[in-house]
């Protein structure tokens, strides 16, 4: 076996020199010497030098110097490379969120210091952008660029946004001079206003997002209020486009809305909708629509007024023919123009003359409307979905809190109306009444008479036939009896009927 080992270093050449090597190894006990050929270096010829100088030393032959059976073994190179495969996560956005690009750059390229920008003060402020390394020449400017840019990039709007969402009509001004307060900052009345802007729009989420979500708005409306009425149109384009038309319910376009009065003749909201122009046919939609949920059938029962023109109060306020003609030929000695122009938009629908009694409804204003628009102003500036549910939030709110306390009045007709009736126990004093016939009366002041039946509940003035409240005249004639006036007032005034609402 010694004989074996020192037969010198054999290279591994074939399979059979592999099998020979293992061979050898095992009957060593399973060792074995192996040098490598490393980077190419002579290694035969060094290990020839190194076997003369060692030819006179004594060496110990312990178990791991002893070479038992030497081969040389090529060795792969130590600069050797594999074709790696191309990046197969490029695509992968989790995968590379981290990863800087990759750039090969050539070691032999010679340095070449970076070049920073400098900063231009005359940019236009929402284009100022810092960029690391940017050369200022004073503290001021690098003041003046890092605050147009935080402007531009909606820092105000994020400061504020705690402060818009509890308060949404805080002006431009007061933010401006908050900004300068609190920061050191100038910034223009129309920057405050782009970021009051912004900061609704980050709330509020955009207008074309509020339009795409019209369909699932309404649905939850009829899903979580059973009874209710959702009606959304839509145009389609040449092009497959769809585009919001009109918005039906309980509204940015036209807002178009129904106000009723309740018992207490205050306001109370029956519907609204969103149009994009307000026309004859828009409302037509909505006035069908409308008919349809109060069970209007032909509408022969129900009193519309609308936004009309401008006329004589005198005129509108007659209550019977024979006074609108009396003020209508006084028009017409002063202006036959004016007499022209009130005659051409049809009497019919303007004064109280021609309008249908029983109907417990005198109103020619248009105040309860008014008095809407005016509440839900703030939330027309709102894109359309919030808008939709500050309205609804308003009227439904609204309602309860009128229910809770018409639950609290400890009266038989509405506050509201009875004071109407106490102001005219008092006007009544100055009128003088004789009976004509059984509950039939004649009530005069100087040269002015009306008659009255308290049996029919009528007078001659068509005020207490027109709003189902007893006039001037018909409480002059139930004091006269000492009858009290509440009595005689139409079922629509009771608290049973304001609760209904």
């Amino acid at each position: 076996m010694v004989k074996s080992l020192c037969l010198g270093i054999h290279t591994l050449v074939k399979e059979g020199d592999n099998k020979e090597f293992l061979d050898l190894a095992y009957a060593n006990d399973k060792r074995m010497n192996v040098y490598v050929d490393h980077h190419n270096e002579p290694i035969f010829n060094r290990f020839e030098a190194e076997e003369s100088e060692s030819e006179n030393e004594d060496l110990d032959e312990d178990e791991d110097s002893v070479i038992q059976d030497s081969y040389s073994v090529d060795h792969e190179e130590h600069d050797a490379t594999y074709p790696f495969p191309a990046n197969k996560t490029a695509h992968d956005r989790f995968l590379n969120i981290l990863c800087e690009p990759t750039e090969s750059k050539d070691q032999d390229d010679e340095y070449v210091p970076p070049q920073y920008p400098v900063y231009v003060e005359r940019q236009p402020w929402d284009q100022m952008k810092p960029i690391i390394g940017m050369q200022f020449s004073n503290p001021a400017e690098l003041k003046h660029m890092l605050s147009n840019y935080a402007v531009a990039n909606g820092w105000i709007g994020k400061h504020f946004m705690s402060q818009i969402i509890e308060n949404p009509k805080m002006s431009a001004s007061k933010m401006k001079a908050k900004v300068s307060t609190t920061f050191n900052i100038n910034v223009s009345v129309g920057q405050c206003r782009n970021e009051k802007k912004f900061a609704l729009q980050e709330i509020e989420g955009s207008l074309i997002e509020h339009y795409g979500r019209l369909w699932s708005y309404g649905e939850e409306i009829i899903k979580s209020n059973p009874g209710s009425t959702m009606r959304l149109d839509v145009d389609i384009m040449l092009d497959s486009t769809t585009l919001f038309s009109k918005f039906y319910g309980i509204v940015r376009g036209e807002v178009l809305s129904a106000v009723g009065r309740d018992a207490n003749n205050h306001l109370y909201p029956l519907a609204w909708d969103v149009v994009c122009v307000e026309n004859k046919q828009t409302w037509k939609w909505f006035i069908d629509l409308l008919i349809d949920d109060i069970n209007g059938g032909l509408g022969a029962d129900i009193t519309l007024l609308s936004n009309g023109h401008k006329v004589s109060t005198r005129a509108v306020r007659a209550s019977t023919v024979e006074k609108f003609r009396g003020v209508m030929e006084k028009i017409k000695s002063i202006d036959t123009y004016a007499y022209d122009y009130l005659i051409d938009r049809d009497p019919t629908t303007w004064s109280k003359a021609f309008f249908q009694e029983g109907r417990d409804c005198d109103a020619v204003e248009n105040g309860v409307s008014k008095s809407f628009n005016s509440a839900i102003r703030h939330a027309r500036r709102r894109p359309i979905i919030t808008m939709l549910e500050e309205i609804r939030l308003f009227v439904m709110e609204r309602i309860f809190t009128q229910r809770v306390e018409g639950m609290e009045w400890d009266l038989l007709i509405s506050p509201t109306i009875r004071k109407r009736i106490e102001d005219l126990k008092v006007k009544q004093r100055m009128w003088g009444v004789t009976p004509c016939g059984y509950q039939h009366y004649e009530v005069r002041f100087t040269d002015v008479a009306d008659g009255v039946d308290l049996i029919a509940k009528m007078c001659a003035c068509r005020i207490w036939q027109l709003t189902g409240i007893p006039c001037l005249h018909g409480v002059a004639s139930i004091s006269y009896l000492n009858h009290d006036a509440e009595t005689y007032l139409s079922q629509s005034y009771t608290i049973e009927a304001y609760l209904k609402c």
